[in-house]
């Protein structure tokens, strides 16, 4: 399994802030899930308009692709996070 470097320094971080057990770690993976659907909106709303943004915010949000990676500790939601930025 890989792992990207950046997620390694965050993980470790997070885990001096919230601990080490299971629900801290998820829950990096979780608010970086939250925080690319907020991203989402923004991104589709400055180029298309809001209507369009709430539907990519809806669309990511209930995503199962989206989901499923927001609940595992994988690298996925961060790097679409960054990219979003």
């Amino acid at each position: 399994m890989r792992i990207v470097p950046g997620l390694a320094l965050l993980l470790s971080l997070w885990g001096l802030i919230f601990g080490t057990g299971d629900f801290a770690g998820l829950s990096l993976a979780a608010s970086f899930g939250v925080l690319c659907v907020w991203l989402a909106f923004l991104a589709a709303r400055d180029w298309a308009g809001p209507a369009a943004g709430l539907w990519a915010a809806f669309l990511l949000a209930f995503s199962g692709l989206h989901i499923w990676y927001s609940r595992s500790l994988m690298g996925n939601p961060t790097a679409a996070c960054f990219l979003l930025l």
